[in-house]
Order: C-alpha cells, then sequence, then structure tokens
C-alpha cells in the first residue's frame, strides 16, 4: 500500500494499523508508527549530512524507540550522491545550514542496488517473523 499523505485521518490510522512493514524516506509520516500492530517493522531510508558519508543524517528511530519499544527499527542509508546524482556534493561540504539544504531536496533517487538491499532486508524481516510465529505456537 503506498501512503501518500493526503489520506484523512482515519484512513492513516487504517493503513498504518494494518501494516506489518513500512518503509519510508525520512520525516513527519513516521510519527503514524504509532497506529502500527505490535512487533510491526518500519525501515526509515535517510542519508548522511555530509559529501564523505561520515556523519548521518537526520532519523526518527530515538523517538521512535521510546514510544514504541515493541517496534523492530531499521535505517538504511543512502549516499547523497546516490540519492541526488545531479547534486554538486560540494554545496552541502559549505552551506551554512546543511542540515536544511538536504531537507529541501526532493525526489530521492534509489539506485537498484539499493533497491534490491531494501528487498532483502524486507525479505529476512519476513522470514525472521516467520520463524517467530512458528516459534510461538510450539
Amino acid at each position: 500500500m503506498i501512503f501518500s499523505g493526503k489520506e484523512s485521518v482515519l484512513e492513516t490510522i487504517k493503513i498504518y494499523a494494518s501494516a506489518d512493514i513500512v518503509l519510508a524516506y525520512h520525516g513527519a509520516a513516521a510519527a503514524n508508527m504509532i497506529f502500527a500492530p505490535h512487533s510491526a517493522t518500519f525501515i526509515e531510508v535517510s542519508t548522511f549530512s555530509d559529501s564523505f558519508d561520515a556523519k548521518a543524517w537526520r532519523s526518527n528511530m530515538r523517538n521512535l524507540q521510546e514510544l514504541r519499544p515493541d517496534l523492530k527499527l531499521l535505517t538504511y542509508r543512502i549516499p547523497l550522491y546516490h540519492g541526488w546524482p545531479e547534486m554538486n556534493l560540494t554545496q552541502v561540504d559549505v552551506h551554512p545550514d546543511a542540515d536544511h539544504f538536504i531537507k529541501e531536496l526532493s525526489n530521492v533517487s534509489l539506485r537498484p542496488a539499493d533497491i534490491r538491499n531494501i528487498m532483502e532486508i524486507i525479505r529476512r524481516t519476513l522470514h525472521d517473523e516467520k520463524i517467530g510465529r512458528t516459534s510461538r505456537r510450539t
């Protein structure tokens, strides 16, 4: 299911309440995970705040962990040069407010390798969830 952010409050609650796995780029929509079922997985896609991939950019994971310790929380970071290949990376390193500069970027590009990696994370999560359900029955 795709969540666009244009849904009503009730539709939003229904979407998140029925999700086993949510994949989303960093943003306020992560707050909707408060409606997710027990032990759901949230995969946040984020980036780095420098051109050297040395400093992680924003993440909602700490706040979500405090609110919903039952959730499985994962972060997948894409390098700036992968997410925005047309960007001159030196802009980030010299920008006086790199945090907001990155926040204003749009249309994150995922490379085929990123998609494969994310799909593998989802596959492993579903496998682990299936194993967990089986072991709880026995």
